[in-house]
């Protein structure tokens, strides 16, 4: 009990780090270094009187009742610095990394003035009419000083804002690879938001994706060189560039082909407003995007496959399963798999949060080690907050970690049928289909505070879309949109390609019609 009092006094301080009007000073530092030694010498202290009444010679059974109470205050006086400690740890943890990006960001004399940087592209680069947008990381810079991570805007020659439609032939760029290292002219400032009360803070956003310069080409940048194994990110990012390169071809022109792309590799550049309309009305936006369930339903699938075969090879006349144990192959496996689906999503909150459990869980069948839902639930969240501080303010963490705390508290409100004689199957159909809908109902109640408070908004017909759209997309959709990944790339299957690529779109188009309906 206290290593769950601890985690979550942790993630209370990392959260109370966000909201500070400014980090402690020095000074302050350690005078809150001072107070926590002296407050823990104070705890050990007492603890330590506490327990030594219990060491005195008495008769067990007569004095029980008189040393019962000191032994429980020199217990949980030691309790209590466990979280006394993970408080000032994950207030410290935030504070540094806030300290750090702050010191990272652009002068005042270098902003909106042109600097001459060399950079390589750091992420899948997002396509949009007349322009080109990414992620970029700066090697050298004239004049000094200009942030290491910048967000960069490419624009044609005829690009006139968001709203207007360039010209044929405008898209006249050259092919961005993440890895690739330009020298180009920014045009770099800070990144500017609105202010707008209840508006969404465009600032927070960059900072807590640690871009801290907004910058726009001027004149023609140069191409220097190609570094394609920089580092594990940039190499992910440019499978991620290859794989969408090669399913273009098969969901261009298609009225969902983009969501394709959303749901294969988490680029959802090319997701018309209207269709994000819609699925914001219905709740499914979850869906389109590479949620936790479509990881660990890959992840599963991988960890199955390898425990058929791990049961069935052999290895210099031995049995694969007679060296290293089954379980264990299909457990590390499935973690691998969920890894590389993970990177290949790009990522993000949901996809951390879903591997950082399966490795938990990963972990504790491994070591045999006994941990509950509410363990492993919060053991995710910290190491989520551990590697990115910011993640808490990222409205998916709290969707993400609200939803999988309805699911799994659940499962001791509604129980469980006890085990009995054969049942049919069309009993047990119609006992799946029920326990299904009332989870979800019971998900959908359970997020609407949080949905209230993040969004202003709840949908009514969320538990109904939901219903149809979940198995859908998840059996049916996303399989099929990996699987056209893979075929994609593969030279002589573009017949297969094209069937695979006809049958996943055939079937978000019929799962749409109902949805705008509800919409």
């Amino acid at each position: 009990m206290v290593g769950r009092i601890s985690l979550l006094a942790g993630l209370a301080a990392a959260g109370v780090a966000h909201v500070l009007p400014r980090t402690p000073t020095a000074s302050e530092w350690a005078w809150l270094v001072g107070c926590l030694l002296a407050v823990s010498l104070f705890v050990v202290a007492m603890s330590a009187a506490a327990l030594s009444m219990v060491s005195l010679p008495v008769s067990a059974f007569r004095e029980w009742s008189r040393l019962r109470l000191p032994l429980i205050r020199g217990r949980a006086c030691l309790g209590l610095l466990g979280p006394l400690w993970a408080t000032a740890l994950g207030l410290a943890w935030v504070c540094l990394h806030i300290d750090h990006r702050l010191s990272d960001s652009l002068s005042v004399e270098d902003e909106d003035k042109v600097s001459r940087v060399v950079l390589r592209i750091a992420t899948l680069p997002r396509e949009l009419p007349g322009s080109r947008r990414f992620e970029a990381e700066v090697l050298e810079s004239k004049p000094e000083g200009i942030p290491r991570r910048v967000l960069v805007a490419w624009h044609g020659a005829d690009y006139a804002g968001p709203y207007r439609q360039p010209s044929a032939g405008a898209d006249a760029f050259p092919e961005l690879v993440p890895g690739q290292v330009w020298r180009m002219s920014l045009n770099l400032r800070r990144p500017h938001g609105a202010s707008n009360p209840h508006g969404f803070d465009y600032e927070g956003h960059v900072f807590a994706q640690g871009l801290r310069a907004v910058g726009s080409v001027r004149g023609t940048p140069r191409f220097m060189r190609d570094e394609p194994w920089t580092g594990l990110a940039v190499m992910a990012e440019r499978v991620r560039h290859f794989v969408r390169e090669a399913m273009k071809p098969y969901v261009q022109g298609s009225r969902y082909g983009a969501v394709l792309l959303a749901l294969a590799i988490g680029d959802q550049a090319g997701v018309p407003p209207e269709d994000w309309t819609v699925f914001n009305r219905t709740s499914i936006t979850h869906l389109i995007s590479i949620s936790g369930s479509h990881i660990t339903m890959i992840a599963a699938l991988g960890g199955l496959a390898t425990l058929w075969l791990w049961k069935r090879l052999a290895w210099r006349g031995r049995m694969l399963a007679e060296r290293v144990p089954a379980q264990v192959a299909a457990c590390v496996a499935a973690l691998a798999v969920a890894w590389l689906y993970c990177l290949l999503a790009g990522w993000g909150v949901p996809a951390r949060r879903t591997f950082l459990m399966l490795s938990v869980l990963a972990a504790a069948h491994l070591g045999r080690l006994p941990l509950g839902p509410s363990r492993v639930l919060l053991l995710a969240a910290a190491a989520v907050v551990a590697l990115d501080p910011w993640a808490l303010m990222a409205s998916g963490f709290w969707l993400s970690f609200g939803a999988v705390a309805v699911l799994l508290a659940s499962g001791h409100w509604l129980g469980t049928h006890a085990p009995g004689h054969v049942v049919p199957a069309r009993v047990r159909f119609l006992r799946g289909l029920k326990g299904a809908c009332r989870l979800q109902l019971v998900v959908t109640v359970g997020l609407m505070p949080v949905l209230a408070t993040l969004f202003n908004e709840i949908s009514i017909v969320s538990p109904l879309a939901n219903a149809y759209a979940i198995p859908v997309i998840s059996l049916v959709v996303t399989p099929l949109s990996l699987l056209l990944a893979a075929v994609s790339a593969v030279p002589g299957l573009e017949w297969l390609a094209s069937a695979i690529s006809g049958l996943a779109h055939e079937a978000l188009r019929f799962m749409m019609v109902p949805t705008h309906w509800l919409a």
